[in-house]
């Protein structure tokens, strides 16, 4: 027990040092478990393979700087999207974002390049 509670320690300083307020980018897998019909969730994976879970909203269709796009169209987010989050709380080995838009690879690969993105 002493062993586990301490990981999950390390984990949680470690996920809150490395994550909290960045930008990651997440592949949808689809509705998240504990998800609610007046506040539906998604969750996917961060490109570091850590579990996020971030609200169902509309969403730019677009990235631009780092930013959600605000001239480009909104679109719902669904299983397959990769959508640029930001994390605004860890618990554990679970992460929780922010939406701010869609992506594709490529513009992915250049947010990243530019140090948009982690």
């Amino acid at each position: 027990q002493e062993i586990i509670a301490a990981f999950r320690d390390n984990v949680q300083a470690k996920n809150e040092t490395e994550d909290l307020n960045q930008l990651h980018c997440v592949l949808i897998e689809g509705p998240a478990k504990k998800s609610e019909p007046g506040s539906p969730m998604v969750h996917g994976r961060t490109d570091t393979n850590k579990r996020c879970i971030l609200p169902s909203l509309r969403i730019p269709s677009k990235m631009r700087n780092g930013d959600g796009d605000e001239h480009a169209d909104s679109t719902d987010i669904q299983a397959g999207d990769l959508v640029v989050v930001k994390i605004s709380a860890v618990k554990g080995h679970t992460l929780r974002g922010i939406p701010l838009g869609k992506v594709s690879m490529s513009e992915y690969g250049q947010l990243k390049s530019d140090g948009y993105v982690r």
